[in-house]
């Protein structure tokens, strides 16, 4: 027959009741001890995810980095190349009427020329 314990039992404190107390508190120890280390291996994988997370960011931060200073680069060659060509529409276009002018002086002396011999 199992024994059966009262409040009076407890609180005569003449250990009758310890036993079930201690089984109890093993029970409830054991539940405690696979709550901790269940707590303890979240916060390990938080620690693990947290580490990771801040290498994938640094590894951002060197990649934006290296890409803005590149895109800065590369806009600075298209505005060189843009001045660069207008400089050369620029010359083209003085060629070109000195180009003319001077055709224009051909026809004049040909024109000339064809005169004189007509003479």
């Amino acid at each position: 027959m199992t024994n059966i314990h009262t409040l009076n039992d407890i609180n005569k404190g003449d250990g009758s009741f310890k036993g079930v107390s201690q089984r109890l508190g093993s029970a409830y120890e054991q539940e405690l001890k696979e709550k901790l280390y269940s707590a303890l291996k979240s916060k390990a994988e938080i620690n693990d995810l947290s580490e990771k997370l801040k290498s994938h960011s640094e590894s951002q931060r060197k990649l934006e980095a290296r890409y803005t200073a590149e895109i800065k680069s590369l806009k600075f060659n298209i505005k060189t190349l843009k001045r660069e060509a207008t400089l050369a529409q620029k010359a083209s276009s003085a060629d070109k009427i000195k180009i003319l002018s001077l055709e224009t002086k051909v026809h004049e002396l040909e024109g000339k020329l064809d005169d004189l011999e007509l003479e």
